[in-house]
């Protein structure tokens, strides 16, 4: 996967540039992007709406996001759904902090 940020570096920071301003689109306008998730994933907006302000929406690579990445890990291993021969990841090998943080160094508080 490295190879593949380090071939493309301007894409990949036009992704993130994207995914910031979505996150900042979304938090500037909540009943817009509730109604357009809800539209998405082929909800009802009224049983989305009592449960989107648990979801958050933040564009950041630190412990909160690798516990979350471990915790999903660990589920998929002992729930059998995974693929086969799957061990925990070494998430050190496929988190790569540098494009974000050269966008923005605030929200990266991962530790390398």
């Amino acid at each position: 996967m490295q190879s593949s940020l380090s071939s493309n570096p301007d894409l990949t920071e036009r992704f993130l540039a994207a995914i910031i301003e979505a996150d900042a689109w979304i938090k500037a306008h909540p009943e817009e992007a509730m109604t357009t998730v809800a539209k998405v994933v082929g909800m009802k907006e009224d049983d989305l709406s009592p449960i989107w302000k648990d979801y958050v929406f933040h564009v950041a690579i630190g412990p909160k996001q690798l516990d979350a990445l471990k915790i999903h890990a660990k589920w998929r291993l002992e729930s059998g759904n995974h693929p086969p021969g799957a061990t925990m990841p070494d998430f050190s090998k496929v988190i790569f902090p540098g494009p974000l943080r050269k966008l923005d160094a605030s929200r990266v508080t991962y530790k390398e």
